[in-house]
């Protein structure tokens, strides 16, 4: 059985791709920075990248890492993104660090925009009752045999599974509804523990707005990885 109460999160993020693309140069960018700390946000590196262009400011001390990225993806097309890797937080604290950088973004470069693509993944990491998590995910989960595995006539590490869902059908999906890529393996650096990793895109455009929200997808994702997910492993939260 996977210990859901001692769950560690590994990685928190949320991608937003819009146009137009409004002006990156070094006056934007230090208008950005500006923003950032009115809204509590303080970062202690920054860097360049040119072809595309983008500006990538990088937290590592406390509260926890976080980097936001603003920049070109495509002629006319803009990106902000906000990851922490590593996060030594809640979900919580990182949608209003989100919110945060999406709100400095908007009041930089104010004007409304179309979201033509926006993406969430979210890592958590469980451990197990037993030794070795390949072990409950091939044969408590998937009903395998130890023997099965012999005819690779390799020792196995670990291995776990891949679920890529799409949209659900027209007539039963809500607007904007996700493409769905479930993840669950026994993770490599501790064999004991299960790693599960919830994506979802949505690649349907947005009506124009001033607003870019991650709070709802964000909370989304989490809320399948932590329910359908478990469910799935026959769990329950």
């Amino acid at each position: 059985m996977i210990k859901t109460d001692d769950k560690m999160s590994l990685h928190f993020g949320v991608n937003f791709v819009l146009a137009p693309l409004r002006e990156l140069g070094d006056k934007s960018h230090l208008e950005f920075q500006k923003n950032l700390i009115k809204e509590g946000l303080f970062f202690n590196a920054l860097k360049k990248e040119s072809n595309p262009t983008k500006w990538i400011f990088n937290r590592e001390s406390d509260p926890g890492s976080l980097q936001v990225t603003v920049g070109e993806v495509g002629p006319q097309v803009g990106q902000i993104l906000i990851v922490a890797s590593r996060p030594n937080r809640t979900l919580e604290v990182f949608i209003k660090e989100a919110k945060a950088a999406c709100n400095s973004f908007t009041k930089t470069w104010p004007g409304k925009y179309q979201i033509v693509h926006r993406d969430v993944a979210i890592r958590h990491l469980y451990p197990t009752e037993g030794e070795h998590a390949f072990k409950y995910l091939w044969e408590g989960m998937l009903g395998q045999t130890e023997k099965k595995l012999s005819v690779l006539n390799r020792k196995v590490l670990g291995g776990g599974l891949r679920v890529v869902m799409p949209p659900k059908k027209p007539e039963d999906k809500k607007p904007e509804d996700a493409f769905v890529e479930l993840k669950i393996e026994s993770y490599f650096e501790d064999a004991g523990k299960v790693f599960i990793e919830t994506q979802f895109r949505w690649e349907n455009p947005l009506e124009p707005n001033d607003n870019i929200d991650p709070e709802g997808i964000l909370r989304e994702v989490e809320e399948y990885g932590m329910k359908e997910a478990l469910e799935f492993l026959g769990q329950h939260e």
